[in-house]
């Protein structure tokens, strides 16, 4: 199941302010695998209107989850340390606030 959304369209999850470029993934645990692949820029935890947590990935999105799907080697600890970073923003960002690779949310 593809959990990206296409970043060329406007939806009602979309925050009013101006985001960046990039792709809207709703799995923590998919961003958190692809985040070490080097054709990933950034990750950006967003709020939606219905108090989930998406991510806005910037970057070659589909080249990482072609390499993720084709078993191309990534560093265990690497994949560990990202998804629990994902997941920590999915919490941050429902209670008080994130800072994340120099975004500050609340």
């Amino acid at each position: 199941m593809d959990k990206t959304k296409n970043p060329t369209k406007q939806s009602s999850e979309d925050s009013p302010q101006k985001n960046p470029p990039g792709e809207i993934i709703e799995d923590a645990v998919i961003v958190g695998c692809i985040e070490p692949f080097p054709e990933i820029d950034d990750v950006i935890p967003e709020p939606t209107h219905n108090g989930r947590v998406q991510f806005r990935v910037t970057g070659d999105v589909q080249g990482a989850l072609r390499k993720l799907y084709q078993n191309h080697p990534v560093g265990s600890l690497d994949v560990l340390k990202a998804v629990k970073s994902a997941r920590q923003a999915i919490f941050s960002l429902k209670g008080q606030g994130y800072v994340r690779n120099g975004h500050s949310f609340k």
